[in-house]
């Protein structure tokens, strides 16, 4: 991921640079690639099939899990990756980028 800074640093700024990752992966020119929102994957495997020219039969989905933190580690993040929450949300559950 080349971070940018230390594990010190994570709650200062994006060190894992999130926002540059969202911004490749939404503008891949090389070959086509499906992006599928995680949550909506599972009702959106007809379309990855369909992607791949494949059937697919995703596992069963599974409750995603976290570890509770502080009140204001959470708030801090939240605070720190409120933009880039709200660009992933305007995303589209399902997208095709690059050539084809």
């Amino acid at each position: 991921m080349k971070a940018a800074g230390s594990f010190k640093d994570m709650l200062e700024r994006d060190v894992l640079r999130l926002g540059e990752q969202i911004d490749a992966w939404t503008n891949i020119e090389r070959a086509p690639t499906i992006c599928i929102r995680y949550e909506a994957l599972w009702d959106r495997g007809d379309d990855l099939s369909d992607f791949l020219g494949i059937p697919i039969n995703l596992p069963n989905k599974h409750q995603r899990e976290s570890d509770q933190m502080p009140a204001n580690i959470r708030d801090k993040i939240h605070s720190l990756y409120e933009k880039l929450d709200e660009r992933i949300e305007a995303l589209p559950d399902v997208f095709i980028v690059g050539a084809r």
